[in-house]
């Protein structure tokens, strides 16, 4: 659609952010939030923290994270909210993304964060919280009960111990986790349904504790995911059982690997789409495709929130009227 309205002549730059903003805060409900930590845009907060502190803001309202912020210092929800950002990845965002650039602690229930690039390390204390379309730069722990990862980009997910019900029952689907550095990607779960993932272990020691996939989960099920480990290709559990290991493609089976499974194509998590003769393809249980692309929540590439809205184009006219200009957006909703 075609939106055109006038407004009085600013700086180019301001005119089109200020103009994205219009446009998203007629399409969002009431008690809906901005949130941005340049001043001179002036948004209702200027970071998370101001607005859990604020008696404005109620349970149940939604935190619009505005395009290009960047929120410094530690970030906590106190107050079970929806907190919605722009994506990830910035060569397929439409716009700048939004950061979380320090620790981000989640501590009331039913909270849910979407699209959000979590640059620190991310604390989840609360149950029934939901984290969607977010990219995690460090771990996410896990200090609660029937959490939900979901259609996420990040390192590893760790709980508090095997048998630990405070992490327990949680579900991590159709995300890409990528590990790096010691022990496992994916530790100290409890009861967890792990399903429709891509999981690899990319750091090498031939000690199995400190170079494996999975470590110290317990009566877990894990079913139409690829789990691979790079350098050690059997070593992928330790210390873990599961109730339900079904329909996995795994690098303990000859012949899988990233190449034989993936394109490989392009950069971040596009190149983690199934080549055509991959392994993966039809072998899940409901005759889908293993992986994150697969199951009930596909993966969406850079993390877009379902419904946001955002520009494609922009016109201005070259001259102002009255000390006023008329802008044409062309505008696009993100409806995957």
């Amino acid at each position: 659609m075609n939106l055109h309205f006038t407004m009085i002549t600013v700086n180019m730059k301001h005119l089109l952010t200020s103009a994205f903003i219009l446009l998203t805060s007629v399409t969002i409900q009431a008690h809906s939030w901005r949130i941005n930590n340049q001043i001179q845009l002036n948004a209702d907060f200027i970071d998370i923290n101001a607005a859990m502190n604020s008696e404005n803001v109620m349970e149940g309202d939604t935190l619009y994270l505005d395009p290009g912020t960047g929120l410094t210092g530690s970030q906590s929800v106190t107050k079970q909210v929806t907190i919605i950002g722009c994506g990830y990845f910035r060569a397929d965002a439409p716009h700048d993304i939004a950061s979380i650039l320090e620790s981000f602690s989640i501590k009331a229930p039913y909270t849910k964060v979407v699209g959000v690039s979590l640059i620190g390390e991310v604390n989840i204390d609360a149950s029934n919280v939901t984290l969607e379309r977010c990219k995690a730069n460090s771990v996410i722990k896990v200090n609660a009960q029937h959490v939900n990862i979901r259609q996420c980009y990040g390192i590893e997910v760790t709980g508090k111990g095997a048998t630990n019900l405070s992490s327990a029952y949680c579900t991590i689907e159709n995300c890409i986790l990528i590990k790096t550095t010691a022990y496992g990607v994916v530790s100290g779960l409890y009861f967890a349904t792990i399903k429709n993932c891509y999981l690899k272990q990319t750091y090498n020691d031939s000690n199995l504790i400190y170079s494996c996939v999975f470590r110290s989960c317990q009566n877990c099920t894990v079913i139409n995911s690829i789990y691979l480990n790079e350098p050690r290709p059997s070593q992928i559990w330790h210390s873990s059982t599961t109730e339900l290991n079904q329909n996995n493609i795994s690098s303990a089976d000859e012949g899988n690997t990233e190449a034989s499974i993936f394109t490989l194509n392009g950069a971040d998590d596009r190149r983690f789409q199934l080549k055509e003769d991959s392994p993966a393809k039809g072998a899940a249980t409901d005759g889908g495709d293993c992986g994150p692309f697969g199951g009930q929540y596909p993966y969406v590439i850079g993390g877009l929130p379902a419904g946001h809205p955002y520009y494609t184009k922009a016109v201005i006219s070259p001259r102002s009227e009255n000390d006023k200009v008329r802008v044409s957006l062309q505008i696009k909703m993100q409806n995957e």
